[in-house]
């Protein structure tokens, strides 16, 4: 009994031992090459293993056109009387970003350059007329016609052109009123072999005391321009008239410059019984006359041009018969003799 009674109390001596004295192993480990680890009491381990919770770290490597961000970030938990360890998470993160682009952009203009130019013409509120030309180009105009009609006639106006293209392509085909000023525009070209436009106008006119119809004024031109992109301008006036000259010639250039052409068309002279335009009546006059009434008179067309028709009916009934041509033949023997006739 003694000694069940010292043993008793040895076993309860050894369980009375405090934890903290204890010497703990960890599983499987050699106690003869390793120290052993002692536990520590909470509050111990609070002391050692609180951790500040630190901003995360981010590191970015950019390149031009992808940009990896690999982030750190720690954290840590604390708490009174429950401690958890520190975990440390490594997260890496691909963000692929478009690289910034810079652009300049240049305006490029392709209209043409204009030019305000002063021109001297007869009248600053000229009638616009419209070209027929498919081809025309407003933004190629640098020249102008400007056509002056006088108030008791009309002008009969065109405006051909040859180029590397055509031979003779319309260009304006107009009847002007009179009492006006018309401004017809015009595409100026280059003068080489493979760009270049050589226009002809031809102006005729209908008018006066007797509405006659004169020959065709024509003239060529042109208008340069070396790079199709009007940088000059070039205006030419042409001042029509009607005057009572006699003249065997249906009209005549009074002024002609550069840019300023005056043409007197004679509409208002007729010498009666003139009939072959020569300034003077005689049998030849008779016999044109005679020749014109038979074919007339067969049902042929007449041949007589407006002008010659008027001179030939010298007794003015609206006529070309037998009748005038003996009046002209009348006439010419009086003036063969010194005598001063008369057609009444």
């Amino acid at each position: 009994m003694k000694y069940t009674k010292i043993i008793s109390l040895l076993a309860a001596a050894s369980m009375a031992v405090s934890p903290a004295s204890m010497t703990v192993y960890a599983e499987g480990d050699n106690t003869n090459d390793k120290p052993a680890q002692t536990e520590q009491t909470p509050s111990e381990e609070v002391a050692t293993t609180t951790t500040t919770t630190a901003a995360a770290t981010t590191e970015i490597t950019t390149t031009a056109a992808t940009t990896t961000a690999e982030v750190t970030t720690t954290t840590a938990d604390t708490a009174t009387s429950t401690t958890k360890p520190t975990t440390t998470a490594t997260k890496k993160v691909t963000t692929t970003t478009k690289p910034k682009t810079t652009t300049t952009t240049t305006a490029t203009t392709t209209e043409p350059v204009t030019t305000t130019v002063t021109t001297t013409s007869p009248a600053d509120n000229a009638v616009v007329v419209k070209p027929v030309c498919e081809h025309f180009i407003k933004n190629d105009v640098n020249g102008e016609l400007r056509i002056s009609v006088p108030e008791d006639a009309t002008a009969k106006v065109d405006v051909v052109y040859e180029s590397p293209e055509y031979d003779k392509h319309e260009y304006y085909n107009c009847t002007l009123e009179g009492g006006e000023v018309y401004s017809l525009a015009i595409e100026g070209r280059d003068t080489t072999e493979d760009d270049y436009r050589n226009y002809t106008v031809s102006i005729s006119l209908t008018g006066g005391i007797y509405g006659i119809t004169s020959d065709s004024y024509t003239e060529k031109f042109n208008v340069a321009d070396k790079n199709d992109n009007p940088d000059s301008f070039k205006s030419v006036s042409y001042i029509l008239a009607i005057d009572n000259v006699q003249s065997t010639e249906s009209f005549d250039i009074t002024t002609d410059r550069e840019n300023l052409k005056r043409v007197a068309f004679h509409l208002n002279y007729v010498m009666l019984g003139d009939v072959n335009d020569d300034s003077v009546v005689n049998s030849s006059d008779a016999s044109i006359v005679l020749a014109e009434y038979a074919k007339i008179s067969t049902g042929a067309a007449s041949t007589l041009t407006q002008k010659q028709s008027i001179a030939a009916d010298v007794n003015k009934d609206t006529l070309v018969d037998s009748s005038d041509a003996s009046k002209i033949l009348t006439y010419y023997s009086e003036i063969s003799t010194g005598g001063k006739p008369t057609w009444d």
